[in-house]
């Protein structure tokens, strides 16, 4: 495996960090950003930077040119609007030369046939591609990146549509880690792994964070209703909420509540446990002062 690895979807979270742990291996990887004008983050080091639109084939020749392995995220916003994009992005990787590609599914896809994920996964499977699928758990990741959660943190209260359902949960340094090895380790093609060992409710998750910060962080379960009316005052696009709130509904119904230990048997140690990561991200929830 002599060629380029091209992520997609570099920009977005677990995109960046695939790439950063493939550049700080001297692996030869490209990241396909929207904007190629942007400045790239400094620990890309030598990652090359190329203009790609999931909706434009045009893009498409310049992206795939040399690459033998592909990292397949699917774009934000309406899902449902992507599955013939992506469909045809598969084929043209055929095409092009590509003989692996890892995609980064969820958790639950096998218990929600025809949603868009599962979509994706059926076509991949099917396409003569040789292909890696990572469900992925509840990133820990989203009390960092989504505003509304990490503000409420700072304040002391953490609101979810969510009850008392158990969650399984991963951090998102060690999915992007398990793709990192998949793209570029033996033993991983054709497979699907389940990424998430550490189920805990949002109510053990506050308790965690109280301990970690040093400070009392309170639940308060909320409803779909009130979920729905923050989504709309933090100006979230209406897709995107509809997704999350059929993701909360799963949740609430346990299609995230399975654990299996894939993470620890691809990387061979133990994934990073919820407390480690507020450890790691203590100083992302310090009040202001």
């Amino acid at each position: 495996m002599s060629g380029t690895i091209l992520v997609t979807g570099a920009s977005r979270r677990v995109g960046g960090e695939v790439v950063r742990q493939l550049a700080g291996r001297g692996v030869r990887v490209r990241a396909a950003v929207d904007d190629a004008s942007a400045t790239a983050p400094h620990d890309w080091g030598s990652a090359e930077i190329a203009a790609f639109d999931y909706g434009d084939p045009a893009t498409y020749p310049a992206v795939f040119a040399g690459a033998d392995r592909l990292l397949l995220i699917m774009p934000p916003g309406d899902f449902e609007s992507r599955e013939g994009q992506i469909a045809r992005l598969i084929a043209y990787a055929r095409q092009a030369g590509v003989g692996h590609i890892v995609f980064i599914s969820a958790m639950g896809t096998d218990k929600i046939y025809l949603s868009s994920q599962w979509v994706v996964e059926q076509y991949l499977m099917q396409s003569g591609v040789d292909y890696t699928i990572l469900r992925s758990g509840w990133f820990f990741q989203n009390f960092v990146t989504d505003e509304s959660l990490c503000e409420g943190i700072r304040r002391g209260v953490l609101r979810l549509p969510l009850g008392e359902a158990k969650v399984s949960g991963v951090d998102l340094r060690d999915v992007a880690e398990v793709a990192v090895a998949t793209l570029t380790a033996g033993g991983h093609r054709n497979r699907v792994y389940s990424l998430g060992e550490h189920l805990l409710s949002a109510r053990e998750q506050a308790a965690l964070l109280s301990k970690v910060l040093g400070r009392p962080i309170v639940y308060e379960p909320i409803s779909e209703h009130e979920a729905a009316q923050a989504w709309r005052a933090a100006g979230v696009d209406r897709q995107v909420a509809k997704w999350w709130r059929i993701v909360y509904q799963l949740m609430r119904q346990g299609a995230y509540s399975s654990t299996t230990p894939d993470v620890s048997r691809v990387l061979g140690r133990p994934s990073i446990p919820f407390k480690q990561f507020a450890q790691d991200y203590a100083h992302v929830w310090q009040p202001d002062e």
